[in-house]
Order: C-alpha cells, then sequence, then structure tokens
C-alpha cells in the first residue's frame, strides 16, 4: 500500500477505519460509486522498451506540470476523509520537490497530528498508530506527486511504456499509458518472496497533456490476499509561475471516495533540504 493512503488512514479514526474496510471486504463484487468505469492496472508491454507515442506524451505533460530546477511546491489545504456519512475535515500542508522528496503534515479538528516523511523509495509515518509499520512505497511513489515526477517513474531499465490510445471514460476522453515495473530478480531471496511486476495507468489529457487520473492497485489492511482499485483524479489545475498544478486531488479506493483534498495556497519557494523530509 502506498505511504499516502496509510498517512491518511491514521488522520482517520480507527471507526472510520474499519467501517470503510470491512464494507469493502464484505462485498465479493462491490458497487462502485465513484471511477466504477475503470480497469484494474495490467503489466504490459516488455522491460526496457518504451512506446514513442507514451514517451512523447510524459514528454509532454512533464513540460507543462514538473518543477523548475532547485524548487519546492508547497501547499496548504483541508482534507476531507472517510466514507459515506463518516467524514471528517483536517488542515493539511504539503512540500514536494525533486528526488522523491514529499513531506505531508495533518493536523485534526482536535488538534491531533500526523504525518509522513518520504525520500525516494522509502518513507516513514509520523504520529501514526503503533500497530501500522509502513512499507517500502514500491516503484511508484507517492500518487500526489505523480504530475511533479513522472520521468523518475517511467524512466530504467526494468521499465515499459505501453501506449494503449485515446479511451472514453464517462464523458471524457483520455489518452491512456500503462507504466509497468519488472520484478528484478534478488538471488539472495527465494523466488516465492519476489515481488510481482507492477502496473500503473496514466490517463492525459490528449490536447493539454496535463495528468487527468492515476490508477494503481493495493491491498486490503487486513488480507493482503484482498486486492483493491485506488484512483487519484487532478482537478482544477491552475498556473502557479510556470507551471500548472492541481488544486484538487480525489482518491477513491475499491470505488469509494476516501480523500478529497482542496488546496488553498500554492506556491513555489527555495528547497527545504534534505533533513527537512526525513
Amino acid at each position: 500500500m502506498h505511504l499516502v493512503v496509510i498517512a491518511i488512514l491514521c488522520a482517520i479514526s480507527t471507526i472510520t477505519i474499519s467501517s470503510a474496510y470491512s464494507q469493502q471486504e464484505q462485498a465479493n463484487t462491490p458497487t462502485l460509486r465513484d471511477d466504477s468505469d475503470f480497469p484494474y492496472p495490467v503489466a504490459q508491454g516488455h522491460s526496457g522498451r518504451s512506446d514513442l507515442t507514451a514517451m512523447a506524451e510524459i514528454e509532454a505533460c512533464e513540460k507543462v506540470s514538473s518543477l523548475p530546477a532547485n524548487t519546492s511546491l508547497d501547499v496548504q489545504g483541508h482534507l476531507h476523509t472517510g466514507v459515506g456519512n463518516i467524514t471528517s475535515v483536517s488542515e493539511v500542508s504539503l512540500a514536494m520537490e525533486g528526488n522523491g522528496r514529499f513531506r505531508m503534515d495533518i493536523r485534526d479538528s482536535e488538534g491531533r497530528e500526523r504525518g509522513m516523511r518520504m525520500i525516494g523509495r522509502s518513507g516513514r509515518i509520523i504520529g501514526g498508530p503503533a500497530s501500522i509499520h509502513p512499507p517500502s512505497i514500491g516503484e511508484f511513489g507517492d500518487p500526489l506527486m505523480f504530475p511533479l515526477a513522472l520521468k523518475s517513474i517511467v524512466f530504467g531499465r526494468n521499465v515499459a511504456l505501453v501506449d494503449d490510445g485515446v479511451v472514453a471514460l464517462g464523458t471524457e476522453r483520455l489518452h491512456k499509458i500503462t507504466v509497468t515495473h519488472f520484478a528484478t530478480p534478488d538471488k539472495s531471496r527465494p523466488a516465492t518472496s519476489m515481488q510481482p511486476d507492477q502496473a500503473l495507468v496514466l490517463y492525459f489529457d490528449p490536447t493539454t497533456h496535463l495528468l487527468k487520473k492515476s490508477a494503481v492497485v493495493n491491498h486490503s489492511l487486513t488480507d493482503v490476499a484482498l486486492k483493491y482499485l485506488q484512483v487519484t483524479s487532478y482537478e482544477a489545475y491552475k498556473p502557479v509561475d510556470a507551471i500548472m498544478v492541481p488544486n484538487r486531488y480525489v482518491q477513491t479506493v475499491a470505488g469509494q471516495r476516501v480523500l478529497v483534498l482542496d488546496l488553498t495556497n500554492i506556491r513555489l519557494s527555495q528547497p527545504h533540504g534534505e533533513a527537512y523530509f526525513k
């Protein structure tokens, strides 16, 4: 499970967590209220090979949404979390920089503080329940960083990019790109313990080249055999200096909305330094 999901769940009460996941796990085929048209990502292509049209889309998106060198994106906003009628609102601040640096700080209505720190491909939870031990974030990093970190996601000898063409999702037509990170054999570990190939699907506006949605598969908190589709939507893009930044993030898990992040203040600043993200 991605670290951001764990951090967000830490910001929700234990009752909310139990309720949300018990509702999902009781149904073999849950009724999806949001993002119901999305197929599960499937590993595609061949390791180290990328469709030229897929790479062109990535480069076009990077041109309009990636951070300039030696800058930090600092944002504040309101985080709405929960499922159904069990929701809460927290104050949140985030900092995002190159090299996979990500920091989230959450303060709920009762003054409790939660957060996460991330550098590269590992991170930790701040102020979360002792029973939650965050794993490595895997190959794709934090979904909130995707518009800023596409090049770091798609480059690598064990990565494939496949252009799936323009597809219809509801009333939109979006350019679908599948990114697969193929598992790298580790001679020091038994083959049965090797991580499977991981697939990420990115959906772009074919006109503006802005990232509109991303889809990955996560595992249940209570049973790793149970998998859920997580979709992040990037909405209300606005210019901040020379780049376009989404002002609203929406995440669904197994078709149920669990997070809405509305940004109220966005600015570019000088880098914070590595210690800020530890």
